[in-house]
Formats: C-alpha cells, structure tokens, sequence
C-alpha cells in the first residue's frame, strides 16, 4: 500500500504521505467493512448435529464484539473527521497555490507559491512588494557571497564582499517580527518573475525576493508566499 500511494501521489513530506496513506486505508477499511457487514448480515449459519440440519440466523451478536464496537467507533469517528477536516483545509489552501518562476541572469528556479492576502510587505523606500521565499531554493543560482550572508547571523557583515553587478541586487528590508521584534530581511532583485495561475501567467518584474532560512510550509506545499498584487494587477 506504501508503493501504491508513492506511485500515485510521491513523496514531498512525511506528513502529506502519512496523510495520503491513512486515507487510503480509511476509504479500504469503510468499503471493506461495509460489504464485510452486508456479507454478515446475509449469512446464514448451517451446523449438522446428529444428522439434524441446524441453521441460526439474526441475533445481536457477541458481547465482544459489542465492546469492540463501543471501542472502536469513537476512534474511527475522531479520525475520520479529522482527516476529513484536513482534507479540505488542504483543498482551500489549493485554491491559493501558484506557480512561480524565478529568473536572475541566465538562470531560473521553479516552485510553488501561496498566495497571502495578508502579506503587505514592501520595501519603505521604493514601496516595492516583497515576496518570501525558503532561501535553500534560490541559494544554487546565488553567488558565494550572498549564500554567506544568508547563513551569517549578522547579515551585514556578509555583504561586505560583494561583487559590484549584484550590490543593486541586494536590499535589506526592516520589518517586525512578534518574537523578536524589528529585523532585517535579505532580499535579492530578480531580473524577473513568472506566475501562473491556472491557465493564465502573470510577469512581474518589479519585485523583490525575501530570504527565509525556514520552512514556510511544513508538510511542502508551497516554497514561497506570493505578494497578492502580483496576481491583483497592482504590483
């Protein structure tokens, strides 16, 4: 069954596996126990005792199984509505996902995005909007330099060493943080950046690419929070 749910669906985090895997045996166990039931309910019980043709139908059954049913019933319950709850939270967070192309130079890398209407981050100066990004997937296409930065605790002092065609690139944007108040943010200016929605692609090409050394999805969904005016057509 493992096999079974790598093939259709992959493998992107062990929580959208398990997730996908406990589904999988959810629908089995409600098909299956199902037609186990009617199968049951149907069968007629047929014994020979001393040449005599002995059938037993109906009943309430066992008290174990009873006890088996009080047991169980509640915890099949719990989980059902929980992985059912997850499901269509996930199914409206889809509703919100795009794909983002990023471009710097000659290269380019590829992600999903969220879009997050809540996400009015701009830079104070040029009121540019930003869009954050998981830094592990634009670090490749990034110089030696601007990779030291983002790992440095004191950002500042990694950008001292950089090369004069990416000092325009690199801006830091103050914002605040709730758990540790006013920061600085890396962030990068790409040449440009695609998104599609659907059937339909957007261009930006004034934006700026913020830096996050974390996850901001934690079961992989998306890479990156998209800026709601780049799909609004106020960017």
């Amino acid at each position: 069954s493992g096999l079974m749910i790598f093939i259709a669906f992959g493998f992107r985090s062990s929580p959208a596996f398990l997730r996908n895997w406990g589904v999988f045996y959810l629908v089995s166990f409600v098909v299956g126990g199902g037609m186990f039931a009617l199968h049951y309910f149907l069968l007629e019980q047929q014994v020979i005792v001393n040449g005599i043709l002995v059938t037993q139908a109906g009943g309430m059954g066992t008290p174990i199984s009873w006890t088996f049913i009080v047991v169980a019933f509640p915890i099949v319950w719990w989980y059902s509505r929980l992985t059912f709850r997850s499901l269509a939270e996930r199914q409206v967070i889809e509703q919100y996902i795009v794909q983002v192309e990023v471009v710097i130079g000659k290269n380019s890398i590829r992600g999903s995005g969220l879009i997050d209407t809540g996400n009015q981050l701009r830079d104070p100066l040029t009121r540019v909007p930003v869009m954050m990004i998981e830094a592990h997937l634009i670090t490749p296409i990034l110089p030696q330099t601007v990779r030291s930065a983002i790992s440095n605790e004191d950002i500042t002092v990694g950008l001292v060493n950089l090369s004069p065609e990416w000092l325009p690139r690199v801006k830091l944007i103050p914002y605040r943080s709730v758990r540790k108040g006013t920061e600085f943010l890396l962030a990068i200016k790409p040449d440009k950046v695609r998104i599609t929605q659907g059937k339909q692609m957007r261009e930006v090409n004034n934006v700026l690419i913020g830096l996050d050394n974390g996850r901001l999805s934690q079961d992989g969904t998306y890479q990156m929070i998209v800026h709601p005016s780049f799909v609004e057509g106020t960017a």
